[in-house]
């Protein structure tokens, strides 16, 4: 009887809460995407978004083939540790959580994930 009344409640707080949740951290991603289109002008915009686009495709192939990245916090980490450091020897400097935030628009664009939320 405990049980399943814990697990009515966990159930209710994870309804209740994880809309909330992935909302707040929308909007805070999508405040470190504008901070970090503003340091840039759109060539240079266009460009880091073409670099990351490569490492995000290259990183889910590799994933395919290498156990190393499988998870997506690897793949993630893998392209965020690629693109600075190509990002820098080209004199374009981000910080790491506005580079996550590119990286996790463009995840989210290439992968339509847009989509499957709005459709579930």
């Amino acid at each position: 009887m405990k049980n399943e009344l814990l697990q009515t409640l966990l159930e209710t707080l994870i309804v209740v809460f994880l809309p909330i949740i992935l909302s707040l951290l929308g909007a805070y991603l999508k405040k470190l995407l504008d901070q970090a289109t503003q340091k840039l002008t759109d060539a240079q915009y266009k460009f880091v978004s073409e670099v990351i686009d490569n490492l995000v495709r290259a990183a889910e192939q590799t994933g395919l083939k290498n156990e190393l990245l499988k998870e997506g916090s690897a793949k993630k980490e893998w392209v965020l540790k690629e693109a600075s450091a190509y990002l820098v020897g080209k004199g374009i400097k981000l910080d790491l959580d506005e580079l996550s935030a590119l990286v996790e628009s463009l995840v989210l664009e290439n992968f339509n994930w847009n989509k499957v939320i709005r459709e579930a």
